[in-house]
């Protein structure tokens, strides 16, 4: 049997979770467009993201805040490794889905987090500086990321990942098809667990 990334039940009221705020809500800004397939959505309802929608109908947006929202639905959600920090201003990180490493301002997880943490996140790039934009509100210990780089071969066998194919591979991620992918990164893995 495949291993999971996080196993939970799932709760009875989704708002009353930690990820609610941290997580659900920026994806669902930023990233969630509704499937264009759906019947049951009106035929004038958006085909695009939230964020997308209120830039594309909003008369005074603020130059700093209309990067800030493209920037932001352009970052998809991955998974971090720490590789280093200064307490109180930075940390170092490393995608190991993609290898892209980032520099991104955060003052208290830079003083509470250690080296090889993991961490589910989105990095926000506006110029040279980088934020962490929908953080789980917990890390992810040292010991998946042998996991996850069995998740990272599972999905790329024909390249190597890229940003855009994070967001292909957003559900996956995300643990909505977690057995799936979870169980075809178990099947013919070498490493040691």
């Amino acid at each position: 049997m495949g291993r999971v990334l996080l196993v939970r039940k799932a709760p009875e009221d989704p708002a009353d979770t930690p990820e609610f705020d941290t997580i659900f809500i920026p994806w669902f800004v930023f990233h969630y467009v509704p499937d264009p397939h759906d019947e049951d959505l009106p035929p004038d309802w958006p085909r695009e993201t939230v964020a997308r929608h209120y830039l594309r109908h909003a008369t005074l947006v603020d130059p700093a805040h209309r990067r800030f929202i493209e920037q932001a639905g352009d970052s998809p959600f991955s998974f971090f490794v720490v590789t280093g920090m200064v307490p109180g201003r930075h940390l170092a990180l490393r995608d190991v889905l993609t290898g892209h490493e980032f520099i991104a301002l955060e003052q208290s997880a830079s003083a509470t987090l250690e080296r090889d943490t993991l961490l589910f996140s989105a990095i926000v790039r506006i110029g040279e500086a980088s934020i962490l934009m929908g953080c789980a509100p917990y890390a992810i210990p040292p010991t998946w990321h042998n996991h996850l780089i069995d998740v990272r071969e599972a999905l790329s066998k024909e390249h190597p990942l890229e940003c855009a194919d994070l967001f292909e591979f957003d559900l996956e991620l995300r643990g909505a098809k977690r057995t799936r992918l979870c169980s075809a990164c178990s099947h013919g893995s070498r490493r040691s667990r």
